[in-house]
């Protein structure tokens, strides 16, 4: 549930900001919302560093997953990074 909010937030936060149209946002609600258990699962993003550090953000406490320290780079691209699934 945590994450659900999260993402609608961060949807209604990039359409406020105009990083995202109506349509990107509507379309981000919609996945959110219907989201099964088994969809919110492990991922791993492996991107080589170093990246540009003025690309890399510190995610603020009060918005990351766990206790470790977060990081985004909002402009990241498919060919900059892999995603390894994790399964059990």
């Amino acid at each position: 549930m945590e994450q659900r909010k999260n993402l609608t937030t961060l949807a209604h936060d990039l359409r406020r900001d105009g990083k995202i149209d109506d349509s990107r946002q509507r379309e981000m609600l919609a996945l959110v919302g219907r989201a099964e258990m088994r969809d919110w699962r492990p991922l791993v993003y492996v991107i080589p560093w170093p990246s540009p550090p003025s690309r890399v953000e510190e995610v603020p406490a009060d918005r990351r997953a766990s206790l470790e320290m977060e990081y985004i780079i909002r402009d990241l691209e498919p060919p900059e990074f892999q995603l390894v699934e994790l399964t059990p």
